[in-house]
């Protein structure tokens, strides 16, 4: 019905073999026009008849994605399919090639993506382990040289400084000690211990060595340059360290356990003779482990290579598996929603195609895709019977322009079926009531140019990775932003706290002058005013005044769409003693006081400003004083307006009872005839409508010899299963299915499978049950009664904000502009000016562009979800998510 109201909804019956169950569900995905409704609601999981299938599917997906992930650590780029036709025509790719069937396909790439994974967790366990033996390896080398280069130079400063002392005392007759006499550093007895540790860790053993030995080994560490790790492709920090003392079991054994608590790798170093030796055969085991490593990476870039390869196809064969599994997933989650009874299976669904025009696009689908196997789907309209006790879901056609508005509705609540959508309003009253709040030439113009950069730059923002991606789907939004905000400063005359001269000079000097005549400023408030002395009163006065008029305005525009939803629901009571009364509430009290508003704007006072009337004091007195006017009269004498101001209070008062009284009392008096002419109807109804009328439709309907028998046959043995099919018969039936191009009718099931049926339809919550207790009732309408009359008043006093947000936007503004830039520009300093521009343009753009701007759209939102909405607008809609598989190829395209 377009954007006012939402696409009308027809409810179908849904009814065919199980074993054809998949086949129908997935053409009517391809139709992207029904939702199917959940029978089995509060079901557990493994009760439901295709949960087992579900979680092998999800048990699939999930080892699809680890081997998907590992093709990106690989750098093998997949290429998903860019929609259902290019996945379905990949599908029979690999049909053809596994030469099988769709139903047995999932067979194949669960056992295939198992494999795969298997494959890949040997493998890459057998390149982890020879990682980590090429990391040993290179670390072990790296202690050696530091051992041959460290360990030497310790043990021959040790050794010359005992010469020294022993060469004094004359006592060279004999070693000090003789058990290492004869290695290379053998005029002392050491040991020593080496290994790798975290850099981070290092201090840590330096400081436990110390406190353990007392001071009586020597730790010399260093860290091994990161470039060498990087080599490998790894991105760590190690430290190498060297631990020498003198020789002693017991010192061994407690700096082992320290060395050991590190949970680092320990050395043996090789004997000093032959250190360079080893280091060189390290340097060989660490080449060959290179070309191993390097062999097993080739080996996996090229086995995923060929895994995903697909013959006359862009496409790769993980992503055509993962939407393949996700639609699958897809499939048996609206299988589960049916309700299977013996060999047929049955649903409901909505759709916003009548039956004529769902017919139609069933043969379109199946003259272009046919689905082999598919036999009998029959589908009967019960929008008249079973449907009353759902409602109907919410299908509001939407597009890139109208999705940000809609949304902004949607977060509030959904609107109900059929009911008037506020998006409709909200296009513009969103936008413009922002600028009323923001009303700036230039950070309107920002915004403007910002979010036309984003409209003009959406295709290539959306395939980067630009943090403005974020952003487009608000574009538009902030395109009316902008431009609202950019007209209302035009209308105020403020950019950036600057009045402008656009429009021509001011008729005004720079004298004190009461008033002109005939002086009017071409567009927007005349820029004199914001230099004389009364600028803020002028001002404040003028915005406070168009806040109340919109808010009035707005108001009485939202029970008029209450209007609206009581004639398109044929709601007579919500129609006179809802609407009626709300909307004369609502215009003769604060109407009347736009009314005084734009009077008082029109009348000349001058030479009387003494005798301008209060609007304020004039509404007080209304039912206080009996309406005294103070001053002059707003229009003819004082009697008439103390007369009209009366006979609008009496009307304001009887409204109230209108609005509390008689909706509550028609509907208690009719409460009983209403639950005997409202029940539900049954199961066994539609059963009957389908049995009279209800046809199956098969793939050709082109009349074959023999048709005619076999529709008798069919009938025959519905004849009989009205007292009980047995086997025999449903195989005879069936047996008559399997045959090509000819029209049976469905045999209805047994009286007990109508009674399952009909307890899982009894089972659905009803979405139209109602209170009927007459005390509800009244309290209810209590409620509503004076929730509207207090928030008539609050809700004007709402739109204050309108006035008070424009005010501090412009106020702040003006004390960025005059503190901070125009301070250098009056020092004459361009060194105060460059800076001050630098801070004036960072606040303006911190606190004015994001701060204030978020805030206007947060009170610009409340205004419209409670002040505007809550006047007609229940929100107690559901969408409509009609069976599709678009998002499993918007999953494959957005991957992990």
């Amino acid at each position: 019905m377009g954007l006012l109201r939402s696409d009308d909804m027809y409810f179908y019956l849904f009814t065919c073999f199980k074993d054809n169950a998949m086949k129908a569900v997935e053409r009517f995905g391809n139709l992207e026009s029904i939702q199917f409704i959940d029978l089995n609601r509060g079901e557990q999981t493994f009760n439901l008849p295709y949960g087992h299938q579900i979680k092998r599917c999800e048990e699939a997906l999930r080892d699809l994605m680890i081997l998907t992930r590992e093709c990106r650590n690989w750098d093998v780029h997949l290429e998903g399919p860019a929609n259902i036709e290019e996945m379905e025509d990949c599908i029979r790719r690999i049909e053809k090639e596994a030469g099988q069937t769709n139903s047995a396909l999932f067979d194949d790439i669960e056992e295939e993506v198992q494999d795969c994974r298997k494959w890949k967790e040997d493998t890459l366990k057998s390149y982890h382990v020879a990682k980590d033996d090429l990391i040993s390896l290179i670390m072990a080398r790296e202690v050696y040289k530091m051992g041959r280069e460290k360990y030497k130079v310790v043990v021959e400063n040790q050794e010359k400084k005992l010469n020294e002392e022993t060469k004094d005392k004359d006592t060279l007759k004999e070693p000090l000690l003789d058990d290492n006499i004869d290695s290379e550093y053998g005029m002392i007895s050491t040991c020593n211990i080496a290994g790798v540790i975290d850099t981070e860790d290092s201090m840590r053993l330096r400081r436990l060595v110390f406190r353990a030995t007392r001071g009586k080994a020597m730790v010399i560490t260093e860290d091994i340059l990161p470039e060498i790790f990087k080599e490998e492709g790894i991105s760590t920090s190690k430290t190498k360290y060297l631990i020498i003392f003198q020789k002693g079991d017991f010192l061994q054994e407690k700096l082992n356990t320290i060395c050991s608590s590190f949970n680092g790798e320990k050395y043996d170093l090789p004997d000093p003779k032959r250190s360079q030796d080893a280091i060189n055969e390290l340097s060989s085991k660490i080449e060959k482990a290179r070309e191993m490593i390097n062999t097993i990476s080739k080996e996996i870039k090229e086995y995923f290579i060929s895994m995903n390869f697909i013959e006359d196809s862009n496409c790769d064969k993980f992503k055509i598996y993962e939407a393949f599994i996700r639609r699958e997933i897809i499939i048996h989650g609206t299988l589960n929603k049916l309700v299977p009874i013996d060999s047929l299976i049955h649903g409901f669904f909505w759709c916003n195609l009548n039956n004529d025009a769902l017919q139609e696009k069933i043969d379109v689908i199946q003259s272009t895709s046919r689905f082999p196997g598919l036999q009998v789907v029959e589908i009967t309209d019960k929008n008249q019977s079973i449907s009353k006790k759902l409602i109907p879901p919410t299908h509001i056609k939407s597009n890139e322009f109208l999705e940000a508005f809609q949304q902004i509705v949607n977060t509030y609540g959904v609107p109900a079926y059929q009911e008037v959508n506020p998006t409709y309003f909200t296009i513009i009253s969103f936008p413009f009531l922002f600028g009323v709040m923001f009303g700036d030439i230039g950070h309107g113009l920002l915004l403007f140019l910002f979010s036309s950069f984003l409209c003009l730059k959406s295709d290539s923002l959306a395939r980067s990775d630009s943090f403005l991606k974020a952003f487009l789907p608000a574009r538009y939004l902030l395109l009316l932003m902008g431009f609202f905000s950019t007209f209302c400063g035009l209308c105020y005359n403020d950019m950036m706290s600057i009045p402008l001269e656009i429009f021509g000079g001011s008729c005004y000097d720079n004298t004190p002058t009461i008033g002109v005549q005939d002086c009017v400023y071409p567009v927007g408030i005349d820029p004199k005013w914001y230099r004389s002395s009364s600028s803020i009163t002028f001002i404040n006065s003028m915005k406070m005044k168009l806040s109340v008029i919109i808010a009035v305005s707005q108001m009485a525009l939202g029970i008029c769409m209450k209007a609206l939803n009581a004639i398109h629901f044929k709601s007579k009571l919500d129609f006179y003693f809802e609407f009626l009364p709300q909307i004369v509430l609502l215009l003769v009290l604060f109407g009347y006081m736009d009314i005084l508003i734009i009077v008082k704007w029109l009348s000349n006072y001058t030479g009387e400003e003494h005798m301008a009337p209060s609007i304020i004091n004039t509404m007080i007195n209304i039912p206080l004083k009996g309406a005294i006017i103070e001053g002059r009269p707003f229009f003819g004498d004082i009697q008439t307006n103390q007369s009209l101001s009366l006979i609008l209070l009496l009307i304001a008062i009887v409204c109230i009872p209108l609005m509390l009284f008689p909706k509550p009392i028609i509907l208690i008096c009719g409460l009983e005839h209403e639950e005997e002419h409202h029940k539900p109807s049954s199961l066994k109804d539609a059963q009957k409508e389908a049995k009279e009328g209800a046809y199956v439709k098969l793939e050709d309907e082109k009349e074959t010899p023999g048709q005619h028998d076999e529709e008798e046959k069919a009938e025959d043995a519905e004849g009989d299963n009205e007292e009980g099919c047995d086997e025999a018969e449903k195989k005879k039936i069936q047996d008559a299915l399997a045959m090509d191009d000819v029209n049976i009718k469905i045999p209805l099931e047994k009286e007990t499978d109508s009674q399952k049926l009909q307890a899982k339809i009894d089972a659905l919550p009803d979405g139209n049950a109602s209170s009927h207790s007459p005390s509800e009732i009244f309290i209810h309408q209590l409620i509503e009664t004076i929730e509207f009359v207090l928030g008539t008043i609050s809700n004007t006093a709402s739109y204050l904000r309108l006035w008070a947000l424009s005010l501090a936007h412009s106020q702040l503004a003006e004390v960025f502009f005059e503190l901070v830039l125009w301070s250098g520009v009056e020092a004459q300093s361009p060194v105060m000016i460059f800076i001050g521009f630098i801070v004036f343009a960072t606040a303006s753009f911190a606190v004015l562009m994001c701060m204030d701007l978020m805030e206007c759209f947060l009170h610009t939102l409340r205004l419209h979800w409670v002040e505007f909405q809550n006047k007609f607008y229940k929100g107690n809609g559901s969408l409509f998510l009609p069976l599709s598989f678009r998002s499993c190829i918007v999953h494959t395209d957005q991957g992990e």
